[in-house]
């Protein structure tokens, strides 16, 4: 099919760009760039997204929907104890998007009003769900919020951490912190 013809749903192009922002930053998500990578005109862009501004909000939309909401769903309704609850957390929201689009959004959102509000919202929607979660095994409040805390801060901070400074591999080291933080006899 030839770049003239070649027609994308919006949907690519949010994918390209989340694509794009994992790799380069949010700088880089630019309609021009994209559509050469995309192999079609800037008119596709535009049949989509009135502007560059559209596309970010978009992403930002995305994340939130099925990086969060739509994960959300599938913890509440996947069942079993805490700790299997977690680890689908876990399995769920890093096979969706991955650690690198959730560095990403978090690096745009230092210096984006728009992409702050949505971080803000994200981070209250996921910790919502995990007070949810450890209110089950923790009698105090200040408990599972602590929990709560270390596990979200271990979710949204792995990603910075040097691969080489892990003695363990990934899936095991995920599995044994969630293992400690979801038993009630232990003190994380």
């Amino acid at each position: 099919m030839s770049k003239s013809t070649k027609r994308l749903d919006r949907e690519a192009w949010i994918a390209a760009a989340i694509d794009t922002l994992a790799r380069e930053g949010i700088e880089s998500v630019r309609v021009e760039p994209l559509a050469r990578k995309l192999g079609v005109t800037k008119g596709s862009f535009y049949w989509h997204f009135k502007d560059r501004s559209a596309l970010l909000t978009a992403i930002l939309d995305y994340w939130e929907k099925v990086g969060t909401q739509d994960v959300i769903e599938f913890v509440e309704t996947s069942g079993g104890n805490v700790e299997s609850r977690l680890l689908h957390l876990c399995d769920k929201a890093g096979a969706i998007l991955g650690v690198e689009v959730e560095a990403a959004l978090r690096t745009w959102a230092t210096h984006d009003d728009l992409a702050a509000i949505a971080v803000s919202r994200v981070d209250t929607k996921r910790m919502d769900l995990l007070r949810d979660i450890f209110a089950e095994i923790c009698p105090e409040p200040s408990e599972a919020e602590a929990r709560s805390w270390l596990f979200y801060s271990l979710f949204s901070a792995e990603v910075l951490i040097s691969d080489k400074a892990r003695k363990s591999p990934r899936g095991e080291l995920i599995r044994k912190c969630v293992e400690l933080l979801a038993r009630p006899d232990k003190n994380p």
